[in-house]
């Protein structure tokens, strides 16, 4: 296996969370050796990182050609993961694509298909599910695993943020034709729905939602901004548009069987809303047991909360 260190990593997009990549990246000793998007922010941001190499124009094919590059990180708009992800496996090379994998179940269907051609000799593929890896919950999964808790009863939980609170906040993730017709289930409520199946070591065997637009005429400035950005409404000219994805959603689902045991038939529901006011990233889970409860939020990552009936929490 290739060391870290000796890895060189291309990076397509440039927008929100390509920044988050390449400083990840750079943290563990990866090269960050090109960069793929328009040809005025791919220069930008190979001038802003010290990127060696620009394919502008959008050239995902060229950058994957590259015998500089050995693994793919796609952060580009959800309509073109599907593409990129499969001409990047074409060329051998590994895949860090942002959730969510396609714009539908179908394709996403096409990238899991090409994956498994592989077989375990062909180039590693993985979506950025990012709560795994946070050491609370990887404890949780321990706890869960080990039967700390008892036998699983139910799960419970949210995912809030508050930056689409306004009719006048805008992105392209509003737009089923750029983000898909899920929004704030498939943007955010996804991270939930992974984060809950880790921990449990079981997958989402049946699943029941209510999604709602509150917003149903919103404004849009005339050109395109970035995400996170901070434009005056009064500085810009803007244009209403219907909106049709969700803001806000419920979810049900019912869990299958761990290989523990300690899981089976475990039901779960979550809260998710990209217009709750005050809630920045509120990811929260408490998971219920026989012998014991846990709970946990990503706004106090480090943070578990041990709760028993007859023994003081924890």
């Amino acid at each position: 296996m290739t060391p870290l260190h000796h890895l060189r990593a291309g990076i397509i997009g440039t927008g929100f969370i390509a920044p988050v990549h390449i400083e990840a990246l750079r943290r563990l000793g990866v090269q960050v050796t090109a960069v793929c998007g328009s040809e005025k922010s791919a220069k930008a941001a190979a001038s802003l990182w010290g990127i060696p190499r620009v394919f502008g124009g959008y050239d995902h094919q060229a950058l994957h050609r590259s015998p500089d590059v050995d693994v793919v990180h796609i952060t580009s708009p959800n309509k073109a993961h599907v593409e990129q992800s499969l001409d990047a496996l074409s060329q051998g090379r590994h895949v860090i694509c942002e959730k969510p994998l396609g714009m539908t179940s179908a394709e996403t269907a096409r990238v899991v298909e090409a994956v498994k051609k592989g077989g375990r000799k062909g180039p590693v593929f993985a979506v950025n599910y990012v709560c795994r890896f946070f050491p609370a919950v990887l404890q949780m999964r321990a706890m869960v695993a080990r039967g700390d808790l008892g036998r699983i009863i139910h799960v419970q939980g949210r995912f809030f943020q508050d930056w689409l609170l306004h009719d006048t906040d805008y992105n392209w993730r509003l737009l089923a034709s750029e983000g898909g017709k899920l929004r704030a289930v498939g943007d955010i409520g996804t991270h939930w729905m992974d984060a809950v199946s880790f921990v449990l070591g079981a997958k989402a065997t049946r699943v029941f939602a209510h999604i709602e637009t509150f917003h149903k005429t919103r404004l849009r400035p005339r050109n395109e901004v970035r995400t996170f950005s901070k434009t005056a409404a009064a500085a810009v000219k803007l244009q209403p548009y219907k909106v049709d994805t969700e803001d806000f959603g419920s979810v049900l689902l019912k869990f299958g069987k761990a290989k523990h045991g300690y899981c089976d038939g475990v039901h779960a529901n979550a809260l998710i809303s990209q217009v709750a006011a005050g809630s920045k990233c509120s990811l929260g889970l408490s998971i219920h047991g026989t012998l014991g409860s846990v709970q946990w939020d990503l706004q106090q990552p480090n943070e578990i909360l041990l709760g028993r009936r007859d023994q003081p929490n924890q």
